[in-house]
C-alpha cells in the first residue's frame, strides 16, 4: 500500500444548486471565478488533481470554448493542481452535442495554448443505459437514455489528448471496461503510466458496480497481473465514504466532490474543500497522506 493518496476533485459535472424544485448543494461552482475559487481551497485541503465541467453564470451546462479556458487559465495561475475538463457527452442538455468532434471541440480549441492546456482528458470506456430504478416510486427512469463510447470514439480521444500533449485518463465503468483497458495499453492507444477511475453508484443505477466492497473487488479481481495501474474510484449519486477505507487499503485513490454525491446531512451543506478535507482524514486512518500535485504529476509523468 502507497504511503501517499491522490486525492482528485469532481467539483460540479452537470449538477445544479437547485433545479425542478429539487436541492442539491448550494455550493455547487458555476462560473469560471466560482470554480478557480474552489480549486484554491481544495488544493489547500489537499487535493492535487482538479475535474470541472464549464458552466454558464445560471449554472446551464455549456461547449462553450471561452469559458473552458477562462476556467483553465484561472486554475493554473492560482493553483498547481492537475486540471482535467470534461469531454462533453451526447446524453446532457447541450442540444449541438451529436459527433465526436462536438464531444471534443472545447479541448481541441483550448488545448493549443500553454496558458489552458489541460494536462488530463478522460475517455468513457462503455456504451450503457442510463436508466436507473428510483425506489421512492417504484419507476424506471431513464428508460430511452443511452450513453455511446465507440471503440473509434476511444481511439479519437485518445489522439486529439496525445496531440494536444495532455495524459488520457480511462474511465471504467464496469468489468468490462478492465478488459478494454487492458487492450488500449496493449495496443499502445493509452500509455502508462496508467491512470484510471472506478466508477461505482448507488442501487438501482446500473452503469457503475454498487458502491460497495465486493463491487469494488470485482473491478480489481480483473485488472491485469502486476498492471501497476494507478486507480481511484468515484461514486455517483451516492457517498464515496461507505467504500474509501476499502478503496485505501487496497491502495487506491479517492475522486470526491459535489458533482457526484451533495452530501448533506440536515443542515449541514458541505464544500468541495470540506470534502477533500473529510478525505484526508480518513486516509490518515489508514497511514496515508495526500499526495501534493507536484508529487502527482512525477508519479503520472506530467510535463
Amino acid at each position: 500500500m502507497p504511503d501517499q493518496v491522490i486525492i482528485e476533485v469532481r467539483a460540479n459535472e452537470w449538477k445544479y444548486r437547485d433545479k425542478n424544485n429539487l436541492h442539491w448543494n448550494k455550493h455547487v461552482p458555476y462560473t469560471p471565478d466560482q470554480i478557480a475559487e474552489d480549486a484554491v481551497a481544495c488544493e489547500k485541503a489537499g487535493a492535487s488533481i482538479f475535474h470541472f465541467h464549464a458552466r454558464e453564470a445560471d449554472g446551464t451546462e455549456s461547449a462553450n470554448p471561452q469559458l473552458y479556458a477562462d476556467v483553465v487559465s484561472k486554475c493554473k495561475r492560482q493553483t498547481n493542481l492537475v486540471l482535467m475538463p470534461t469531454n462533453l457527452p451526447t446524453t446532457g442538455n447541450i442540444p449541438d452535442i451529436k459527433t465526436f468532434d462536438d464531444r471534443v471541440r472545447p479541448i481541441r480549441a483550448i488545448a493549443g495554448d500553454p496558458a489552458t492546456r489541460p494536462h488530463l482528458g478522460p475517455i468513457d470506456l462503455v456504451t450503457c443505459n442510463l436508466g436507473f430504478f428510483d425506489s421512492g416510486s417504484g419507476s424506471l427512469l431513464n428508460r430511452g437514455k443511452i450513453y455511446q463510447n465507440t471503440i473509434d470514439d476511444w481511439q479519437a480521444f485518445a489522439q486529439v489528448y496525445d496531440t494536444a500533449e495532455m495524459k488520457t485518463v480511462a474511465f471504467l465503468w464496469n468489468v468490462t471496461s478492465v478488459g478494454a483497458l487492458a487492450r488500449l495499453v496493449e495496443s499502445g492507444t493509452i500509455k502508462p503510466p496508467v491512470w484510471c477511475e472506478l466508477v461505482v453508484a448507488r442501487d438501482g443505477h446500473w452503469y457503475g458496480h454498487p458502491a460497495t466492497t465486493r463491487g469494488l473487488d470485482a473491478f480489481l479481481d480483473f485488472f491485469p497481473k502486476d498492471s501497476g495501474w494507478n486507480w481511484t474510484v468515484l461514486a455517483s449519486w451516492t457517498s464515496l465514504f461507505t467504500v474509501a477505507h476499502a478503496v485505501l487499503e487496497r491502495g487506491g485513490n479517492l475522486s470526491i466532490g459535489l458533482g457526484d454525491y451533495h452530501y448533506c446531512e440536515g443542515d449541514y451543506e458541505p464544500t468541495n474543500a470540506q470534502l477533500v478535507e473529510r478525505a484526508v482524514r480518513v486516509a490518515a486512518e489508514v497511514g496515508r497522506k495526500p499526495a501534493a500535485p507536484a508529487e502527482t504529476r512525477a508519479l503520472l509523468r506530467l510535463t
